[in-house]
Formats: C-alpha cells, structure tokens, sequence
C-alpha cells in the first residue's frame, strides 16, 4: 500500500508506531509516564480516526515532498535497489512501523531498513556537526528494529544543497531496552482495551 493513503491510514489505526515511539518511551529506552496518554490516543483512534490523526506541519509537509529525491539519491549513491513498502507488523505483536525503504540481499531477503530525514538546512549543518544518529530519531529507529527484527537499519539525512548524512544503526543493549519497553507498553495497552472498549461503545437505543 501507498503511505498516507486510506489502506494506510486503516491498518494503523490502533496500532503503536515507530513515529510514535517518543510517547511510549524515554530518551533511555524506558517506559514513559506518558505513555498511559498514548493508550488513550488509540483507543480514541479506534472510534474516531478522524479526530486523531496528525495532518503534520510545514517542515513534516517539507520532508515528505523532498522523500522520492532523497531515496533516489540514496539509491545511486549505494548502488542499491530499495523497496518501498506501506507498513511492517512485529511478528506476533500490533505494533508496526513505516520504513521509508527496505534493502534486499544476496539471498532475496530483507537485511536492513531505512529512514529519511530533509530537515531544515540549520538542522541538516547540525547533524552533519554530529556525524552521528540524532537523539530526536533514536527512539523511532531502534523501535524499528525491534518491530522487522532486522539486522540493521540505514539513516539518510538529506538535503538538496548539501553532503548527506549516512549513519548505519544496528541492534545493540538500547534496542533491547526500547524492546522490553514496548512489550510492557503492548501488555498495559491490552489491559486497557479490554476495560476500556465495553465501556464506550454506545448502546443501542
């Protein structure tokens, strides 16, 4: 499926997701306290999607016209043939994530994701200052890598005027701490929906 279109829209309604991963987690990979809101947010979603969903902002609008270029390059630049793909589902779980491309190898299966970023070009000056994965995006792409169980995971910082920034991210103790955070999260989600559903569906008339 096409992201951000309705097919897209429906399979994440309800689910936790990757762009969502600083509302279930802190900066340390710990269950957050907000959390319990994010439950909220779900549930809401479940009933009402329309009031839910995030229609994003001037630089969030920026980033996803800027995507086809930024895979494109990163695809001549590596030499690579990427896939873009709709939605990935944790095996045996509901969460899921949204990888801007997925990479193939030798033996014809998946080795490792990506995720894209056209940020400003003050925030792309920053990143490449750093040289390394942001703490911003952190929580987003290791929560991906528990959710594919993929061996790594390629950041692609982009910006049409400028070098990029590549950083390779593989599974390492935070990526296991973000896993058993989001299993405790999946745990309380599911307690919640269970109390919670009966309760606000409507009643016949």
């Amino acid at each position: 499926m096409i992201q951000g279109s309705e097919d897209w829209f429906a399979i994440r309604k309800g689910r936790p997701t990757a762009s969502n991963a600083d509302k279930i987690l802190t900066p340390t990979g710990k269950l957050s306290a907000q959390a319990v809101k994010y439950i909220d947010h779900l549930i809401g979603e479940s009933f009402a999607p329309e009031e839910e969903t995030f229609f994003g902002t001037k630089w969030t609008d920026r980033g996803n016209d800027l995507e086809a270029e930024a895979v494109a390059a990163f695809e001549e630049r590596m030499g690579w043939a990427l896939e873009r793909v709709g939605f990935c589902i944790r095996d045996g779980c509901i969460a899921g994530c949204s990888p801007d491309f997925l990479i193939t190898g030798v033996d014809g299966k998946y080795d490792s994701g990506g995720e894209v970023k056209c940020k400003s070009a003050a925030k792309h000056v920053e990143m490449i200052r750093n040289g390394t994965l942001p703490d911003e995006n952190k929580l987003q792409v290791h929560f991906s890598l528990v959710v594919t169980g993929l061996p790594a995971w390629h950041f692609w910082a982009w910006h049409p005027a400028m070098a990029p920034l590549h950083v390779v991210v593989r599974p390492d103790d935070f990526t296991e701490k973000v896993r058993a955070a989001l299993d405790q999260f999946v745990k309380d989600y599911a307690v919640s929906r269970k109390d919670l559903v009966p309760k606000l569906k409507l009643k016949a008339a």
